[in-house]
C-alpha cells in the first residue's frame, strides 16, 4: 500500500473516531436531557398525555415487545421473584390476612361487631360507640385493617371521631361560659 494511501486511511480512522466520540457524546446528552424532562412537571403531564392520545399504540408496543423478548421478560421476573423473595412473602401475608378479616365481617358481622364494641370503653355513650364500631368495621372492610388489629386501632378511630365531632373537647379555664359574663375558672373559685 502506498504511504499517501495509508495517511489518508488514518486520517479516515481518526476522523470516524472523532465522530463516534461525537456522536456518543450527543446520544448521552441527549439521554440525560430526556431523563431531566421526564422528571419535571411539565414532562410529566406531556408524557400523560402521550400515554392517553397513543394509547392503543403503546399497548400494541408493549405486546409486540413481550412476545418478542419473552425469555428475557420471563428470567427478569424470576430474578426479581428471587431478590425479593420475603418482601413478596410479607405482601402476600398481609394480602390473605385482609381477606381473612373482609371474609369474617361478611360471614359473621355479629362476631366482628361484639369484639369492636368489646375493644371501646364502656362509659361511651351509646352513639358514640355506635359510629366507632362502624367506622371500624368499615375500615376492615375496606382492607386498612385487620380484624386482630381492631383493638389497638380502637383508640384511634376513638380518637378520631373526637377530633371530627369535639364531644369531649378540652376548654380553656379563661373562656367565658355560654351566655354569661364570668369565666370557667371564676366559677370554680365562686363554688369553693
Amino acid at each position: 500500500m502506498p504511504a499517501k494511501k495509508r495517511v489518508r486511511c488514518k486520517e479516515w480512522r481518526r476522523e470516524y473516531d472523532r465522530q463516534r466520540v461525537r456522536t456518543e457524546e450527543y446520544k448521552a446528552g441527549r439521554r440525560e436531557y430526556a431523563r431531566r424532562c421526564r422528571q419535571s412537571e411539565e414532562g410529566k403531564a406531556y408524557m400523560r398525555r402521550y400515554r392517553e392520545t397513543h394509547r392503543d399504540e403503546l399497548r400494541e408496543s408493549k405486546k409486540r415487545y413481550v412476545a418478542e423478548h419473552q425469555t428475557e421478560t420471563k428470567a427478569r421476573w424470576a430474578k426479581y421473584r428471587f431478590d425479593h423473595k420475603q418482601q413478596i412473602r410479607e405482601s402476600n401475608r398481609r394480602y390473605m390476612a385482609q381477606q381473612r378479616s373482609i371474609a369474617r365481617v361478611r360471614t359473621s358481622p355479629d362476631e366482628v361487631y361484639r369484639r369492636a364494641i368489646a375493644a371501646l370503653p364502656s362509659g361511651l355513650p351509646r352513639f358514640i360507640r355506635d359510629d366507632v364500631v362502624n367506622s371500624l368495621c368499615l375500615a376492615i372492610l375496606e382492607g386498612e385493617i385487620n380484624v386482630n388489629d381492631m383493638a389497638a386501632q380502637a383508640k384511634v378511630y376513638l380518637r378520631a371521631y373526637n377530633r371530627e365531632y369535639d364531644t369531649f373537647e378540652t376548654v380553656s379555664l379563661d373562656k367565658f361560659i355560654p351566655g354569661t359574663k364570668t369565666t370557667y375558672l371564676d366559677a370554680l373559685v365562686a363554688a369553693e
